[in-house]
C-alpha cells in the first residue's frame, strides 16, 4: 500500500519538471492508454452477452483504426486548444488592468454565450446540416482571434477600453465554442451508429486531452512571449483546425455514401 509521504514527495517531484517533461509525461501516458485500447483483441464471435464494458473498449479498439475517427479526436483536441485558450489566457493576463471579478463576468458572458449558440446550432444542423455550422464557428472564432490580437496588451489602453473589447472578443470565443463543439460531437453520433458510445467516448477524451493541455502548452509562451505570442499561437492552431476539419468532412461524406450503398 502506498504512503501519504510518498505520495506527496512523488507529487513534489511532478510540479518540479519544467513545461516540455510536463508535456512529455502527458503524452507518454496517453500513448500507454492508447496502446493498451488497440492491443485489445476484437473477437467479432464473442458472445453479446459478455460484460458491456468489455464490448465498449472492442468497440474503441475498432473505431480508433479508422482514419475519419483519428481525425474527430485531432479536431476535438484542436477546438480546445483553440477557444479554451484565448479565455484562459486572456482573464490571467488581464487581470493586472481590471479586478478578477469583473473578469469572471467578462468569461461569464462567454459561458452563457456558448450556452446559447450551443442550442441554436444545435437546431441548424438538423435543419441546414453540419456544413453551415461548422463554417458559422470557424467564423467567430477567426473574428475572436483578430479581436484580442488589435487589443494585445497595450499599457495605453483604458481600463474601460480593454474591458469592452475583451467583451467582445469573449462573446465571439463563446460563441466559436459553442458552435465548433457540437458540430464535432454531431460527427460522434453519426459516424456509427451502432458505435455512437465508443465514439463519444473518444472524442470527449480528446476534448479533455485538449483541456488538460492548454496551460502546459500555453505557459511558456505566454511567459516568454505575452499574451501576443499567445495569439499568434491560438492563430496557427486555427489554421490547422480548418485543414483537419476539412479533411474530417470530406471522409465523413465518403463514410456516409458508402453506408448509403451498402
Amino acid at each position: 500500500m502506498i504512503s501519504i509521504p510518498a505520495t506527496f514527495k512523488f507529487y513534489r517531484r511532478l510540479t518540479q519538471l519544467d513545461s516540455l517533461q510536463q508535456i512529455i509525461l502527458f503524452i507518454v501516458i496517453i500513448l500507454i492508454g492508447f496502446i493498451i485500447i488497440i492491443s485489445l483483441k476484437s473477437n467479432s464471435q464473442k458472445s453479446i452477452q459478455k460484460s458491456g464494458m468489455r464490448v465498449f473498449f472492442k468497440y474503441i479498439s475498432q473505431e480508433i483504426r479508422r482514419k475519419v475517427v483519428i481525425l474527430l479526436i485531432f479536431s476535438a483536441f484542436l477546438v480546445t486548444q483553440t477557444y479554451l485558450a484565448i479565455i484562459t489566457w486572456t482573464s490571467i493576463s488581464f487581470t493586472e488592468k481590471i479586478p478578477p471579478n469583473i473578469i469572471g463576468l467578462v468569461v461569464g458572458s462567454a459561458g452563457i454565450t456558448g450556452a446559447i449558440t450551443g442550442v441554436i446550432i444545435g437546431n441548424i444542423i438538423k435543419v441546414k446540416g453540419v456544413k453551415i455550422a461548422i463554417f458559422t464557428g470557424l467564423i467567430f472564432l477567426f473574428m475572436s482571434i483578430l479581436t484580442f490580437m488589435l487589443l494585445g496588451n497595450d499599457p495605453n489602453w483604458s481600463e474601460v477600453r480593454i474591458l469592452f473589447f475583451a467583451t467582445i472578443g469573449l462573446i465571439f470565443t463563446g460563441a466559436a465554442g459553442g458552435t465548433l463543439l457540437p458540430s464535432i460531437m454531431y460527427y460522434s453520433q453519426t459516424l456509427s451508429k451502432e458505435r455512437r458510445g465508443a465514439l463519444a467516448g473518444l472524442t470527449t477524451a480528446g476534448q479533455f486531452i485538449g483541456i488538460a493541455l492548454v496551460p502546459i502548452i500555453y505557459d511558456s509562451i505566454h511567459y516568454h512571449g505575452g499574451i501576443q505570442m499567445v495569439y499568434l499561437m491560438v492563430l496557427l492552431f486555427s489554421f490547422l483546425l480548418v485543414i483537419i476539419i476539412v479533411i474530417l468532412y470530406i471522409l465523413a461524406k465518403k463514410v456516409k455514401k458508402l453506408k448509403e450503398r451498402l
